[in-house]
């Protein structure tokens, strides 16, 4: 017999905007109330699995391009200032 995974709800939750907040909360529903074992909760955990992972997926692609911008930003900055020091020279 299945139980309810609470860590699965609590990621869903964590990840609910105001774009999908009543199909996440509807799909946490029919989780929560189905019978355990059922293909009915089955199928919903599978949802809510599924959004999750999405969801997380797209957290890391945003964070990744975060990261080479901030490092282009700095990569320009340095380049900018070497040139500056090398037009000094001459």
């Amino acid at each position: 017999m299945s139980g309810i995974d609470h860590s699965l709800l609590y990621e869903a939750r964590k990840f609910t905007t105001a774009a999908n907040v009543h199909y996440v909360k509807t799909w946490i529903f029919c989780y929560e109330t189905s019978e355990p074992d059922s293909p009915r909760r089955k199928r919903f955990e599978q949802l809510l699995r599924e959004f999750v992972a999405t969801k997380r997926l797209t957290l890391g692609i945003r964070m990744q391009a975060k990261v080479a911008l901030d490092r282009g930003i700095d990569l320009r900055r340095a380049s900018t200032a070497l040139d500056e020091a090398i037009k000094r020279c001459f």
